[in-house]
């Protein structure tokens, strides 16, 4: 999670260093980031249950014969951990993030 999320940044540099040329708060643009950080763990961890639930359905029809029931509390448990591990994942491009200078980042350097 930590690589991709700096391999976004690092993807972005010049729009980052141009929002923070033209004034825009540190918050703000980590704010930016953690969001849509977050709205793609969220769409990941969505396709990622039912992709789950449907191997778990092939593999229970497979091997027992018979369907697998998902519990409904496994869904905000789930959702939590997505949530908590991406956002630890994040840490090193947010920090990194924070450090960048504009000019040096608009001058290519």
């Amino acid at each position: 999670m930590s690589n991709l999320v700096t391999a976004s940044v690092m993807e972005r540099s010049n729009e980052i260093g141009l929002l923070k040329a033209i004034g825009a708060r540190d918050y703000r643009i980590s704010g930016i980031v953690l969001t849509e950080i977050t709205v793609t763990a969220i769409v990941g961890g969505v396709a990622g249950y039912f992709m789950g639930y449907g191997f778990a359905q092939i593999i229970g029809q497979t091997v027992f014969n018979s369907s697998i029931e998902m519990k409904p509390m496994v869904i905000p448990i789930v959702a939590v951990l997505i949530v908590i591990v991406t956002l630890a994942g994040s840490i090193p491009a947010i920090r990194m993030l924070l450090r960048l200078r504009p000019a040096e980042v608009l001058h290519g350097r």
